[in-house]
């Protein structure tokens, strides 16, 4: 049989194992494999906010949006924007530079135009504005439907012996129709002896040639409309007057006082008036053609007080 322990028992405390110390982890080994290539532009989409610009004395420098598939590149991070030309008119340039190491590479050129300013149509000056041409004086009297007229208000040349009256002038880019002979344009212009009168004319207002006392014929364009009161007052020397188609009126003492007045003659049939005193003191034997189918009404028309004497006869 075993003897019992006579030894004290132990104080010391059950041994313990050390705890487990952590592995520190192993540094990864550097890779090998090469780098992922960057992507050209020349493979992405660029485009300009705006293709086409007026020139203004500014830089125009449009807004370039750059994307490689469904990916949108950033300007700044991913690239650049230079512009060249882009001041004045003529083909600009936006160039677009990859930013290194943003993983793209290289460049894009896009162009845009910058186009001349059109210049604005020039616009006739107001009712009322005094115009010169060749020395003679216009007044604007009328400007509606783009459209601009004038009437021939003074003519310069008191010695001239020729006049024409044009149909058009033109002032800074606008042109304007001559459409009357303005009140007193030609008074007292003695030397003239001969007067051609624009197309466009369609009225010869009050003592437009008065005392022109050479002036030997007239001719009234087919557009005259009217012969104002005076408008041929005391022209003395002259001695054939031919009124064209479209004349309704005759003024008061339009042609009074020219005393070697013989043919007036009368080619349309539309005169509705002739004013008191129109052809007083023209010459005694004066003859005046009218249209075969207004005779009659026409001789009624030339009563005595337009200054129509028995010795002055009406004609077919």
């Amino acid at each position: 049989t075993e003897e019992p322990s006579t030894e004290p028992p132990s104080t010391e405390p059950p041994a313990t194992e050390p705890p487990e110390t952590p592995e520190t982890p192993k540094p990864e080994e550097p890779t090998t494999e090469a780098p992922a290539e960057d992507i050209p532009l020349l493979s992405c989409k660029a485009v300009l906010e705006a293709t086409q610009f007026i020139y203004d004395g500014k830089s125009k420098q449009p807004s370039v949006s750059v994307t490689y598939g469904a990916a949108a590149l950033i300007q700044g991070k991913h690239y650049t924007v230079a512009y060249s030309n882009h001041v004045n008119p003529g083909t600009a340039t936006a160039t677009v530079t990859a930013i290194a190491g943003s993983g793209y590479t290289g460049t894009i050129k896009l162009s845009f135009t910058i186009q001349k300013k059109a210049e604005e149509k020039p616009k006739a000056r107001p009712v009322g504005t005094n115009l010169k041409v060749n020395g003679n004086t216009y007044k604007v009297t009328s400007v509606k439907g783009g459209k601009a007229y004038v009437s021939l208000n003074k003519f310069a040349n008191k010695r001239a012996t020729t006049a024409r009256i044009p149909s058009t002038i033109k002032v800074k880019g606008v042109s304007y129709r001559v459409t009357a002979v303005g009140t007193k344009a030609f008074m007292n212009c003695k030397r003239l002896k001969r007067v051609v009168i624009g197309s466009s004319v369609t009225k010869i207002v009050t003592y437009a040639f008065r005392g022109c006392t050479k002036l030997t014929s007239v001719t009234i364009p087919s557009y005259v409309t009217e012969i104002g009161s005076g408008a041929f007052y005391k022209c003395t020397a002259l001695k054939k007057v031919t009124i064209g188609k479209a004349v309704k009126k005759i003024g008061s003492k339009a042609f009074y006082g020219c005393k070697n007045l013989r043919t007036l003659s009368i080619k349309g049939t539309k005169l509705k008036s002739v004013g008191r005193s129109a052809i007083s003191n023209i010459h005694k034997k004066a003859v005046i053609s009218v249209p075969r189918s207004k005779f009659k009404t026409y001789k009624k028309l030339f009563k005595k007080s337009t200054g129509f004497k028995t010795t002055m006869k009406i004609k077919r």
